[in-house]
């Protein structure tokens, strides 16, 4: 091998290794629009475990215009949730979460999703509440996006 392909050898070497560790450091970039969705789920990276007789729901919500597309959200109790979320407000942080109000104007959070800043996708998974009632979804960075979230018994 010549002292030349050695070295054109070494070069690539050194530029995956350099991408590589750039690729773990510095801040937190936005994916471009073209990449995959992300995934956020109550479990850290998978969907949670369903049993056999338990049912499933996709919901699609979109944030548009510092506001979501629906007002209201129907699942049955005990339901794995899917949430695919899209964010269409450009340069905007958005997230989706559910709360039970409790006495007064206490709240309990039953599931938050990580915020993505538009424009972007991502799909939030969890399991519905086992008690039926009335919950509600905001953003948690703008709450004045917000709407009922209705769980059937």
């Amino acid at each position: 091998m010549t002292g030349r392909a050695v070295a054109g050898r070494a070069l690539i070497v050194a530029t995956v290794i350099l991408a590589l560790v750039m690729s773990g450091c510095g801040s937190k970039q936005t994916p471009p629009a073209t990449t995959p969705p992300a995934t956020s789920t109550a479990s850290a990276t998978t969907p949670p475990a369903t049993t056999p007789n338990q049912q499933s729901v996709v919901v699609n919500l979109v944030a548009q215009n510092m506001a979501f597309d629906t007002k209201q959200i129907s699942v049955p109790a005990g339901t794995a949730v899917t949430v695919v979320f899209k964010n269409n407000d450009s340069g905007i942080p958005h997230n989706f979460a559910v709360y039970q109000k409790l006495s007064g104007s206490q709240t309990k959070a039953v599931f938050v999703g990580d915020t993505i800043t538009g424009p972007a996708t991502i799909a939030y998974h969890f399991v519905a509440p086992a008690a039926g009632g009335d919950y509600f979804f905001e953003c948690d960075v703008h709450p004045s996006m917000n709407g009922a979230f209705t769980v059937a018994p």
